[in-house]
């Protein structure tokens, strides 16, 4: 269901150094594009995870491109800089990224967020970051997610959901408003105000 979904997409994310601003717009830009949220937690789980223990196969592509992997994949430069990274490499290899995913939901993750999604994503991500001033308090929240509580870890999503819906009630992010509905089931309410909103929230 939606809780092992993202339950399984937040530990791993948390190991890669994969902060939850980046998340949160990586699985909204692949709701908006037809997965619903459980496969696009899959999807983002399974992408990450094939850079931190990658195939034999995909060790040969990222050494042949001068990438790390492991937990190294994503230092320095975050899920943004590998989704950049990747969209450079299919311009110019075209078949890579099969060779790197070799998982079917995380081929198709990639597909969404390294290809036509991509500046969705990276729209997405720099209001959510001038709206947290650079993943600030959610970022902190977030850090302290191994070895802590998981109210800790409900905390940072809920303020992350109110990100969110103060995007979707700007201009240009109405898309958004699925996703929202969705997060909530998973991160609760929180203070939002739903007057205006047209999605029941569960």
């Amino acid at each position: 269901d939606l809780n092992q979904a993202i339950g399984k997409v937040l530990p791993t994310s948390a190991a890669m150094g994969v902060h939850i601003d980046e998340i949160s717009a990586a699985l909204a830009v692949m709701t908006q594009r037809g997965l619903d949220v459980n496969e696009a937690a899959t999807a983002l789980n399974r992408m990450m995870l094939a850079f931190m223990r990658p195939i034999d196969k995909a060790k040969k592509e990222f050494q042949k491109l001068g990438w790390a992997w492991g937990r190294n994949a994503f230092e320095g430069i975050g899920l943004e800089g590998v989704l950049r990274r990747l969209v450079q490499a299919s311009a110019r290899y075209g078949d890579i990224l099969p060779k790197i995913f070799r998982r079917q939901r995380a081929l198709r993750g990639a597909f969404i967020l390294a290809g036509e999604g991509f500046k969705d994503y990276v729209r997405l991500l720099q209001k959510i970051r001038d709206a947290t001033e650079g993943g600030g308090e959610v970022a902190r929240a977030y850090g302290k997610m191994i070895g802590t509580v998981a109210e800790e870890v409900k905390a940072a999503g809920a303020k992350m959901l109110k990100v969110m819906y103060d995007l979707w009630e700007g201009k240009g992010f109405k898309w958004l408003g699925g996703f929202i509905r969705l997060l909530s089931r998973y991160f609760g309410k929180t203070s939002l105000q739903t007057n205006s909103f047209p999605y029941q929230f569960s």
